[in-house]
C-alpha cells in the first residue's frame, strides 16, 4: 500500500507540476526571459505552444515574428507579423517590424497597381481593428436609438425635425460601421493569403511536377491562394504572375 501510495504522489506531482510549466502565463513569462536572454529559438518554441493552446493575440504573434526574425527565421517571422498585422492593423511598431523583415527577402515584386478608391478602401478598414470597428457600430447604433427616440417623444416640431435627420444621418453612419466591420472580419479570418516557407520553390504551369516552369520565388514572399488541387496550390503574386505551387512549401496566414 505504501509503494501504491508514493506511486500516487509521484504522478499527481508531476501532472501539477506538468500543468504549471505548460500554463499560459507561465510560458509567455519564460519565453520573454528567453527573449532576453538571446535564447531566441527557445522563446519561438514557448510563443508556440501558448498558440497550440488555442491562444492567440496580437502581442503573442508579434513577439514570437520578433523570435523567428532574431534566430533568422525570415519566412515565420513575416507569417507572424503578418498574423499580428490582421489582429491590429494599425500598430506601427507591427507595421514597421514587418517592413524590415520584407527587405531581408530575396524576391522585389512590383505590385499590380491599385485603383485610387480601393487605396482609400483599405486604409480605412485598416484604421482600426475588428472589434474596434464592431463596438463603433454598436455605439452608433445607440446614438441612433436615442435619438429615434427623441423623435417619437418630443413635442415641438422644430426638435422633432432636427431629430429626425440627426437619426437618418446617424443611422447611415451606422450602416457604413457596420460594413466596414464585416469586411474587416472577413479580412481578418479569410484564408487566401499565405507565405512561402521553403528557401527556394518553382511554380508550375499546371498541379504536376512535369509541367512547365514558370517563375521562382523564395522564402517569405506573400501569395494570393487562388485554388486548390490535391497536394497542388495555384498561386497569385503581388506583380500578378500566377502558378502552381506544392502546398507545403506555404503557410496559410
Amino acid at each position: 500500500m505504501k509503494h501504491i501510495a508514493v506511486l500516487l504522489f509521484i504522478i499527481i506531482y508531476a501532472s501539477a507540476a506538468n500543468s504549471e510549466v505548460s500554463n499560459p502565463e507561465t510560458l509567455w513569462e519564460k519565453a520573454n526571459e528567453a527573449y532576453i536572454n538571446e535564447e531566441y529559438a527557445y522563446a519561438a518554441e514557448l510563443f508556440e505552444n501558448i498558440i497550440n493552446q488555442g491562444y492567440e493575440s496580437y502581442y503573442l504573434h508579434y513577439n514570437l515574428g520578433n523570435a523567428y526574425f532574431k534566430d533568422n527565421k525570415i519566412g515565420l517571422a513575416i507569417l507572424n507579423f503578418e498574423r499580428a498585422k490582421r489582429l491590429n492593423p494599425s500598430s506601427d511598431r507591427v507595421n514597421h517590424n514587418l517592413m524590415v523583415a520584407n527587405s531581408r527577402i530575396i524576391d522585389r515584386l512590383e505590385p499590380v497597381p491599385k485603383l485610387f478608391y480601393q487605396k482609400w478602401w483599405n486604409s480605412l478598414i485598416n484604421v482600426m481593428n475588428t472589434n474596434q470597428w464592431a463596438i463603433s457600430t454598436i455605439v452608433l447604433l445607440f446614438i441612433f436609438l436615442v435619438f429615434a427616440s427623441l423623435f417619437l417623444f418630443l413635442k415641438n416640431m422644430k426638435s422633432k425635425k432636427i431629430s429626425f435627420y440627426t437619426s437618418i444621418f446617424i443611422l447611415l453612419l451606422t450602416v457604413f460601421s457596420f460594413i466596414i466591420t464585416n469586411q474587416s472580419y472577413l479580412r481578418t479570418t479569410s484564408e487566401n493569403e499565405a507565405i512561402v516557407l521553403s528557401v527556394r520553390v518553382t511554380a508550375k504551369s499546371a498541379p504536376s511536377k512535369t509541367s512547365t516552369d514558370l517563375f521562382v520565388i523564395h522564402e517569405g514572399t506573400k501569395v494570393e491562394i487562388i485554388n486548390t488541387l490535391g497536394h497542388w496550390t495555384e498561386i497569385k503574386l503581388a506583380n500578378g504572375n500566377i502558378g502552381w505551387i506544392e502546398e507545403n512549401s506555404i503557410k496559410i496566414i
